[in-house]
């Protein structure tokens, strides 16, 4: 933790026995480390990720987000050792990189999804939500290295693909599930 209030939402591990712990944090020190993606605190409140070996040692730890506000709800492993983290985010940059799936913020806020590797370094990011309001709760990967995110959404477009169970909104707030 840092010199604020920090709060942890989820933890994973690895095949190596490596624990990592997503969250969110106001703390401008105390949470990366030298040479991680984003060492240094971003916008209001910072979604963060650390790694620590089955010792419990730190070995890499760093903030995610712009200038707006982020929490990194949930992470995951995959079987080559990389790291997920999703969030939720306000920041219209920091986020998405060139080439993802979606690389501008929809609407109020939007769900976010990024691949680190073992050692920290950002493979991608990308938003996901549509125009109004979407959370996620839950990452997940499968052996073929799929990635599925679970959350819940009241924006009417941006979410569903065609073909699949519900391709509308159906009101309130409607649950999602994408891969």
């Amino acid at each position: 933790g840092g010199t604020s209030t920090d709060t942890g939402y989820s933890c994973a591990t690895d095949a190596s026995g490596n624990v990592y712990l997503a969250g969110r944090t106001r703390s401008t020190t105390g949470i990366a480390t030298t040479g991680a993606h984003q060492n240094t605190f971003g916008g209001l409140d910072d979604a963060f990720l650390v790694k620590f070996n089955s010792s419990g040692v730190r070995q890499w730890g760093t903030y995610y987000g712009g200038t707006g506000t982020e929490s990194g709800y949930s992470c995951a492993t995959d079987s080559s050792g990389s790291v997920y983290l999703a969030g939720i985010t306000s920041s219209t940059t920091g986020i998405a990189t060139t080439g993802a799936h979606k690389t501008t913020l929809g609407g109020v806020n939007d769900v976010f999804l990024v691949k680190f590797n073992s050692s920290g370094t950002r493979q991608w990011g990308t938003y996901y939500g549509g125009k109004s309001y979407d959370l996620v709760y839950s990452c997940a990967t499968d052996a073929s290295g799929n990635v599925y995110l679970a959350g819940e959404t009241i924006s009417t477009t941006g979410i569903a693909s065609t073909g699949v169970h519900q391709t509308t909104f159906g009101g309130g707030f409607d649950a999602f599930l994408v891969k």
